[in-house]
């Protein structure tokens, strides 16, 4: 048998060209990033994520309630800008729907 034997001979080629190298499997995907544009205008990012400014600077986020999750305005009236700051409420109504459905 040709090559290593643990590997099939077809392999072999494979086998000694990667050889140097040490391969290793992934033991977990990094999570999606979810992004979901809410109805009023708020952009909800959750996942780790860095905003940075137009010249490639990181932009300091704003203490979040849940770690990991980050609202961007969507709306324009934040005084936060890119963060939203929950101005959509006073211009567009709330974000959640009634209690009762309707």
């Amino acid at each position: 048998m040709r090559g290593n034997a643990r590997s099939p001979s077809y392999l072999s080629p494979l086998t000694s060209y990667l050889s140097p190298f040490t391969v290793r499997p992934r033991l977990s995907e990094p999570a999606p990033i979810r992004v979901t544009f809410k109805r009023r205008g708020t952009i909800l990012i959750e996942g780790v994520v860095e905003v940075r400014d137009e010249d490639g600077h990181v932009v300091p986020q704003p203490p979040a309630k849940h770690q990991g999750v980050i609202k961007l305005c969507g709306c324009g009236h934040s005084a936060t800008k890119p963060f939203c700051d929950g101005s959509h409420k006073q211009f567009m109504g709330s974000d959640k729907k009634p209690a009762n459905g309707s």
